[in-house]
């Protein structure tokens, strides 16, 4: 989904912060009210004009979330300040990735040796998250930490 950089505004209700450019949202991620969860959404989203998903189409029924994976395209040469960066990521080897078939229909993943970076709901997803993670050496998660209602990019 493309979107306007400079347009976009932050807003807190129900427990999740929205960064949207006008009516399009184009990230919610859950977090608490004052926390730094909705400056770090606005700050990744203002250095893109494109937000991505591979996914978004599974049809699993529990735990449906943990099979989207979303990144980032198009920066917008804004070099915004994400607080708390160094807590929010977690670094691998792009050129030791492996895409892995977890079996009895649980997925796909994509592994750098024992460090499982996304959960895939089909092969072919996990082969494209393969692509985008293989360009980037650190994977990083806004919002709830257990894998749930998060928000992912990569540096």
């Amino acid at each position: 989904m493309s979107y306007n950089p400079n347009n976009l505004t932050v807003t807190f209700a129900s427990g999740a912060y929205t960064v949207s450019d006008g009516t399009k949202v184009v990230v919610k991620v859950y977090g608490q009210s004052g926390d730094n969860t909705g400056k770090q959404a606005l700050a990744l989203a203002q250095r893109y004009s494109r937000h991505c998903y591979l996914g978004r189409n599974n049809h699993r029924t529990e735990d449906r979330e943990q099979y989207i994976f979303d990144y980032w395209q198009n920066p917008s040469g804004k070099n915004t300040t994400i607080p708390d960066l160094e807590d929010l990521c977690s670094n691998y080897n792009r050129n030791n990735l492996t895409v892995e078939d977890m079996g009895d229909g649980y997925g796909w993943r994509v592994k750098d040796h024992d460090h499982v970076l996304h959960l895939f709901d089909n092969e072919s997803d996990a082969r494209n998250g393969k692509l985008v993670l293989a360009k980037y050496g650190q994977i990083c998660s806004i919002g709830d930490n257990d894998g749930y209602d998060s928000v992912n990019f990569m540096l």
